[in-house]
This record gives C-alpha cells, sequence and structure tokens, in this order.
C-alpha cells in the first residue's frame, strides 16, 4: 500500500510503467528474465516508497517527532523533507530507522546554525 497517507500511489504507478516501457524497448525476449530485471530496476523506489508510507501510518517514534520539530524551525531541511516525495528512496535512505532520522538532523544542525 502506498497511497493512503503520502500519495505516493499514482508517482509510483507512473515511475513503474516508466521503468516497464523503457524495458520493452531494450529487450530481446519477453520471459522470466526480463521480469527480473524489470522488477530489480522497481525495487528500490517501489519498495521505499510503501516502507515510507508504512512509516507514517505507526505512531511516531522519538527521532519523527524530533525530525517534526526541527523542521518547524528549519525551511530547508522541511523542503528537503517535501522535495523526497518526488524520491521516495531518498527519503526512506533518511528515516528508515531513528539513527538515520537524528543522523539526518544532525549533519544539517551546523548548516542552521
Amino acid at each position: 500500500m502506498v497511497d493512503p497517507l503520502m500519495g505516493q500511489g499514482a508517482n509510483i504507478a507512473s515511475y513503474a510503467a516508466f521503468e516497464l516501457g523503457k524495458a520493452i524497448v531494450e529487450t530481446v525476449a519477453f520471459d522470466a528474465r526480463f521480469i527480473e530485471e524489470v522488477d530489480r530496476a522497481r525495487e528500490n523506489r517501489v519498495f521505499a516508497a510503501a516502507r515510507w508510507t508504512n512509516l507514517m501510518l505507526r505512531p511516531p517514534s522519538e527521532a519523527m517527532g524530533r525530525l517534526i520539530l526541527t523542521m518547524a524551525q528549519d525551511r530547508e531541511l522541511c523542503d528537503e523533507f517535501t522535495d523526497n516525495f518526488n524520491y521516495p528512496e531518498r527519503q526512506w535512505d533518511r528515516v528508515a530507522t531513528d539513527k538515520r532520522i537524528h543522523a539526518w538532523i544532525d549533519r544539517r544542525a551546523p548548516l542552521a546554525a
């Protein structure tokens, strides 16, 4: 499920269709290997969007709360978070664990000072 909160359903469907189209143009055969290659090409972004959505459907962790509070005071961090709606794999790299969230905030701290 990638759509109930983060609005990624149409984005992911469009991305997946473009990846499939590229694979169709480049393939020499429509077989099991073709399916494996298409799945692999789409995997990171599709899984990242689903995992990010699932994370946001749960109660926020302390780290997520810190991120939200920090974004309220740091426009650039807030813009980066928002821009990452176009790159769910990038967003997932930043929010997949509390450690990653804290690292993202802490990395930006010297920039905000």
